[in-house]
């Protein structure tokens, strides 16, 4: 195995540039979830552009990588393992329980009470009435079921990936032929039909894959620290040029749950990711208050996105906003998305502030008190 290198530049193991990608990968999504929910075929054509698949690829790779460097000091105990569950479940599941019971009360008085006659199938899609029952509603409230919050079947691949998380991130580190078992074994999944949950197909093996190659790309080789900082001062171009692949890699003749995708795009996250982590350009731009601020509400935003963007196209409906300032048909999902995006930022700040924050610190509690007994006991 190679030995790991240090990198001077990031002695902390935080990346900020990094953050503001979630940030940037969660609006990414909003625009296009929200552009989605008029019936105007030229504003769904337009959030192809934004292409949530990507950004949720991205995510993982995301995950992999800031989860396994936050455990390359950890050894593979049963108390670390536990230690690190306990903080993964405090930092995932407040803001899931807060944005269900908004998402909950909103199908309970709003949603079937009022009609919007120009509503895509998309949005008619979601929110079944059938699926109002105690299984469904508690399946979301436990991260397990996309039914009061639809894009939560990310979540749910998260939660998986970090189960198996400290048994990767073991391996990155200490058992190169393990490791590399895992990554052979990610690439099976991806290439397997997919698992069914609740009667819904899901599509969580075809990651794995994602969250392998965040978890390489944590290891910090010398290797990997040469290769990115080859591209010297043109890192930063280079990057923007990546970056500029992600709209459109939805274009593409594969299917929306390709493993051919995935894996391309999982290649571009990786690519951009190890240029910001490893070479020596200054991405500035990343550093903004704007998009670090952007980075740290990103689960909110994520999470409560399509609540607010439901509630605002009800609101629409009854009040006739957009008809009253005299927007056109197809000018009306651009007022959503900007209207949805405001009014998210705000909601994510105070999830962010009232319930994540509390919930991280509560988690590093928890842990910690954790620990304490564990060496009472031994």
């Amino acid at each position: 195995m190679p030995k790991a290198a240090t990198t001077p530049r990031r002695a902390s193991g935080f990346f900020i540039e990094l953050q503001s990608l979630r940030g940037l990968a969660a609006c990414a999504v909003l625009i296009g979830h929200t552009a989605q929910l008029y019936n105007q075929p030229e504003a769904i054509y337009a959030s192809y552009f934004c292409n949530g698949r990507c950004a949720v690829v991205l995510f993982f790779v995301l995950s992999g990588f800031v989860l396994t460097r936050s455990l390359r000091n950890d050894p593979l105990t049963s108390e670390s393992v536990m230690r690190f569950y306990v903080r993964r479940l405090a930092r995932l599941y407040p803001a899931i329980w807060v944005v269900s019971t908004l998402s909950l009360g909103y199908l309970l008085t709003v949603h079937p009470w009022v009609r919007v006659p120009d509503a895509s199938a998309i949005f008619l899609s979601r929110y079944r009435p059938e699926r109002m029952n105690l299984l469904y509603i508690g399946a979301s409230y436990a991260g397990l079921f996309p039914f009061l919050i639809p894009q939560l079947w990310t979540i749910t691949i998260e939660i998986a990936g970090s189960i198996v998380m400290p048994f990767l991130a073991y391996a990155a580190y200490h058992q190169a032929k393990l490791f590399r078992a895992f990554g052979v074994g990610s690439l099976i999944l991806a290439f397997m039909s997919p698992w069914t949950l609740y009667g819904l197909s899901f599509y969580g093996p075809l990651y794995g894959v994602s969250f392998f190659a965040g978890t390489w790309l944590a290891k910090n080789t010398k290797w990997q620290q040469k290769y990115f900082r080859a591209f010297g001062r043109s890192s930063t171009l280079v990057a923007t040029v990546l970056g500029s692949f992600f709209p459109f890699t939805l274009f593409l003749p594969f299917s929306y749950w390709s493993p051919a995708a995935a894996i391309l795009e999982t290649g571009l996250s990786m690519a951009l990711i190890g240029l910001i982590v490893y070479s020596d350009a200054n991405f500035r731009i990343l550093k903004s208050s704007v998009f670090v601020f952007l980075g740290n509400i990103s689960y909110g935003v994520y999470l409560s996105h399509y609540f607010v963007a439901s509630l605002l196209l009800k609101i629409f409906a009854v009040t006739r906003i957009p008809e009253f300032f005299g927007f056109a048909a197809i000018a009306k999902p651009f007022l959503l998305v900007c209207a949805t995006l405001a009014f998210t930022i705000l909601l994510s700040w105070l999830i962010y502030s009232f319930v994540e924050v509390p919930g991280i610190r509560a988690g590093q509690r928890l842990s910690a008190e954790f620990s304490r007994r564990h060496v009472m006991v031994g």
